[in-house]
């Protein structure tokens, strides 16, 4: 079963709090949808691009 959406925030807001800490300057992803056009190489080039 899926989580409902507010409580999947809530674990992913956990997770960050939990990770983050060990891992400075380390970039988070989250993925709310599917990607365009469903092309998944492109949403991955547009996240690292965004990141450098």
């Amino acid at each position: 079963m899926v989580p409902k959406p507010d409580a999947r925030v809530k674990r992913f807001n956990q997770s960050l709090k939990t990770l983050a800490p060990h891992v400075p300057g380390s970039v988070f992803v989250s993925n709310i949808d599917a990607p365009q056009k469903g092309n998944i190489h492109q949403t991955m080039d547009e996240t690292m691009r965004s990141t450098s």
